[in-house]
């Protein structure tokens, strides 16, 4: 796999998430093609010094998105097709459920989350938004 995983202790985004994101990033963009094998659940998860329960949940969240095929001894594998725009899209809403569900956990009113969104979507200096 040439996708090289990291995981930042100070990111209050739980690890198995961090997986996720950066996975399926790499899925969905084409970076990881239909077909490509996975490191072990024990080989990540010794790499970024975590539990191998916590790349098994990475791992199952990405099988439960449809972008990886997982088989017991067989180890993962990422989908075929699994770059089609519709899975952009739906990997989109799933980020924003998220995101908006963790805002409302700690309080904030949608009110101040639509302002956060909008104020991140129309800054100049969005990183995000100047990468692509």
């Amino acid at each position: 796999m040439s996708l090289a995983v990291v995981v930042r202790e100070g990111d209050p985004t739980p690890p198995f998430r961090q997986i996720f994101i950066q996975m399926s990033a790499a899925i969905t963009s084409g970076e990881l093609h239909g077909g490509t094998k996975l490191p072990s659940v024990r080989t990540l998860a010794s790499d970024l010094d975590l539990a191998p329960g916590t790349v098994m949940r990475a791992y199952a969240d990405l099988a439960s998105a449809g972008l990886v095929v997982s088989r017991r001894g067989r180890g993962s594998v990422v989908a075929v097709g699994a770059a089609d725009p519709k899975r952009h899209e739906q990997i989109g809403e799933d980020l924003v459920r998220d995101f908006i569900a963790r805002a409302r956990d700690l309080g904030l009113s949608d009110a101040h989350i639509k302002r956060l969104v909008t104020e991140r979507l129309d800054s100049d200096d969005d990183p995000v938004r100047s990468s692509s």
